[in-house]
């Protein structure tokens, strides 16, 4: 039964009720065509047996009256009667005859023919005698007459038992046609009972499987929409039809597939984006610690500058100490550029799989709206079948309603529509039958319309989700991109202010060590360049802490981001 699984649901909807109406159409064509035959056989034993025994009795009846005309020929003797007593004969004997040649059409077998044929010879003799008979009385011979008499009489009875076997063997053919009529009645019943039994049969059958079946495969998609509700898309759908519900399955296996793809492909993102945040805020972190110490440092070269003039010693350490710091300054600024240059090259990386990501997500988003839509559509199909079972309670109703007439039809024909009253009784119960399944089939369409609905519900609810906020998602990611990108370009820019103001230093450094009598105006540029320096510090340090704070707002929304993905089992 493996094809008729995979055929779609309105073909095997169309084939059950074509194989019921096939029935349907066997039982009233056997019912009518028997009926026809009952029909014409009772036709035949009223038109032929019952006519032609009526006929024969008249002919006997007029031939009685003809032998009583005769004896008043031989006994009144009254010759003014003669005329009127030989017309009443010759009208009754045009009346035979045309009875005779009435009864010579509705002969059907060679037996009655032949018969018949006999009776036709007795009846030309009797006639003879009769006629020369009569011939006697007309010449006053009555005692000839007398004697002619009895002749006429012996070849009457003769005929009379001719046309009682004509009338015994009608009588066999009309019993005859009723034991056949019988015969046919009774296989015709019997063969519409098994018809009747095998179409109930096949329709509860039919009824069943499909009902199990739709039943069966709708719980199991009911429970994949339900399940990635939930948020569990690693349940698949075990179907492997052809049909409406089995598409309907692949399609829905194929969009939880690419959704667990595209969770993946999330989680994987979020935790790039997590280390990259982490590596920045630590990075940040230590760009901090040393422009703190590099503060430090031009405190100490500003106070030296001071107490430069006190002890030219002092100054000389001091500016040792200044060019080591500013060559570490240098060394850590150079390092913080290649950090902010990586930082940058991660931030587009990042811009670039946001907006691919992005563009993924619609692709999906569009396509499985697209196909959950066309699904939709093809499961309209239902609203079809809910027609077609009211067109067919409707040939039912109206089936019954001419199996009722039809029985009121077979009352009015009394003994001989009983026959066909059980027909149209069987076909009343059949029509009730055919609508009961009707009113079945409706209820079925109703809960496969329900499930319908609540399927385009869920996958309605999934997409929309895809589309609202898993896009949104991505756009902050695209968003954080170009911040990590503009940030970095800023932490460059300040790291190579860092450098020149390094390298600034530790040309003054140069400069008091080689001329340490010009001290006094080398001081006070120190501290000039003391205060610059400090104050570039302070502003290198506060963009420090903006991308420090990009970095933690980065991980917040790395970590909604991830808890949003961890929502879905895949």
């Amino acid at each position: 039964m493996e094809w008729f699984d995979n055929l779609k649901i309105g073909k095997k909807l169309t084939l059950s009720f074509t194989l019921i109406s096939l029935l349907i159409g066997i039982v009233g064509y056997i019912g009518i065509a028997n009926m026809g035959k009952i029909n014409s056989s009772a036709e035949s034993m009223y038109n032929k047996n019952m006519v032609g025994v009526q006929v024969i009795g008249e002919i006997k009846q007029n031939l009685l009256q003809i032998r009583s005309d005769i004896l008043l020929l031989l006994y009144d003797k009254d010759r003014s009667k003669l005329q009127g007593i030989e017309e009443e004969i010759q009208k009754l004997t045009d009346i035979n005859n045309k009875l005779i040649a009435d009864y010579k059409n509705i002969i059907t077998t060679e037996e009655e023919q032949k018969l018949f044929g006999q009776f036709e010879k007795q009846l030309e003799d009797y006639r003879a005698k009769r006629v020369e008979l009569i011939k006697h009385v007309h010449e006053n011979k009555y005692e000839e007459a007398f004697k002619d008499f009895p002749k006429v009489n012996d070849i009457r009875e003769k005929m009379f038992d001719t046309l009682d076997k004509e009338i015994e063997l009608n009588s066999k053919i009309a019993q005859k046609d009723n034991e056949r009529n019988n015969a046919l009645y009774k296989s015709s019943l019997s063969l519409t009972i098994v018809i009747i039994f095998a179409g109930i049969f096949l329709a509860l059958l039919l009824g069943i499987k499909m009902s199990n079946m739709i039943s069966k495969r709708m719980n199991k998609v009911l429970a994949f929409a339900e399940s990635v509700g939930e948020g569990d898309l690693s349940s698949e759908i075990d179907i492997n039809t052809q049909d409406e519900i089995g598409n309907l399955a692949s399609a829905l296996n194929k969009a939880g597939e690419n959704m667990r793809a595209l969770i993946s492909e999330i989680m994987g993102s979020a935790a790039d984006i997590s280390a990259a945040s982490e590596e920045l805020s630590a990075t940040t972190e230590e760009v901090s610690s040393q422009m703190e110490t590099i503060d430090e440092s031009a405190g100490q070269i500003a106070k030296g500058a001071q107490d430069l003039s006190a002890s030219t010693e002092e100054v000389s350490a001091s500016s040792e100490e200044i060019d080591s710091r500013a060559n570490e300054m240098l060394r850590k600024a150079e390092y913080a550029r290649n950090r902010s240059e990586e930082i940058r090259k991660r931030a587009v990386a990042t811009k670039e799989r946001s907006a691919k990501a992005i563009e993924s997500a619609l692709t999906i988003y569009n396509e499985k709206k697209a196909n959950v839509i066309k699904a939709i559509e093809h499961g309209k199909v239902v609203d079809k079948v809910r027609i077609m079972a009211d067109s067919i309670g409707s040939i039912a109703e109206q089936t019954n309603l001419l199996a009722l007439n039809a029985a009121i039809e077979a009352a009015r024909a009394g003994e001989q529509g009983k026959g066909f009253a059980v027909v149209a009784e069987e076909v009343r119960k059949l029509a009730e039958q055919s609508a009961e399944a009707v009113s079945n089939i409706q209820t079925i369409v109703s809960q496969v319309q329900l499930a319908f609905s609540n399927l385009s519900k869920h996958a309605d609810d999934i997409i929309n989700y895809v589309g609202r906020d898993i896009k949104a998602d991505y756009e902050v990611f695209a968003e954080i991109g170009v911040q990590y990108e503009k940030d970095s370009d800023l932490i460059s820019i300040m790291a190579s202010e860092i450098t020149v103001a390094s390298g600034a230093i530790s040309e003054a450094v140069k400069q008091v060590n080689s001329a340490i009598e010009n001290v006094s105006v080398t001081a006070q540029e120190s501290a000039s360049t003391s205060e610059e320096m400090s104050s570039s510090i302070n502003e290198t340090t506060m963009a420090i802490s903006q991308v420090a704070k990009s970095a933690q707002n980065q991980a917040v929304l790395v970590e909604k981001l991830s808890n949003m993905a961890q929502k879905f089992k895949i």
